[in-house]
């Protein structure tokens, strides 16, 4: 049984993106795969390189699956490039190691401007009684239904 938590932001800057690798980075962790397809691709690159493939894609929404080398955690990114096109951007950390999982997450609560962080158990699908970790004010209405959250107060 897996952890899995996602965390629903504004579109970030890549300054706030450098600050999320940066950290991830510092400590220890090291990208093993990057890219647009699940399973993605082997990846060895620098922070600017990542940053790259997440956000200088053609499309207004880009994806991308990510795994850490040192530990056992998939990340997947959705970065949007507008409020029209999808109105918030999503990271989704899952592994077994849930300290590993936690730190991650940690990490991007501190980097990113989150909107609603909620976390659960892989294998109970969609539905389940999420846990929430943090919910700004400024939390979309849609992202609370999704969530099946829309009653949890500010």
């Amino acid at each position: 049984m897996a952890k899995v938590s996602y965390l629903y932001f504004e579109h970030p800057s890549k300054d706030q993106l450098t600050s999320l690798f940066s950290a991830i980075e510092r400590v220890g962790y090291v990208w093993s795969h990057l890219g647009p397809d699940d399973p993605p691709k082997k990846f060895v690159g620098k922070i600017d390189e990542t940053i790259s493939r997440l956000c200088d894609g053609p499309d207004s929404i880009n994806y991308a699956f990510a795994r850490i080398a040192n530990g056992d955690a998939s990340l997947t990114f959705m970065i949007g490039k507008d409020q029209e096109s999808w109105p918030h951007s999503t990271l989704s950390v899952s592994g077994e190691t849930l300290e590993l999982v936690d730190h991650i997450v940690e990490l991007g609560l501190k980097s990113l401007s989150i909107y609603l962080a909620i976390e659960g158990r892989t294998d109970r699908g969609k539905n389940q009684r999420w846990t929430v970790i943090e919910k700004s004010s400024r939390c979309p209405d849609s992202l609370l239904e999704r969530a099946g959250l829309k009653q949890v107060p500010h």
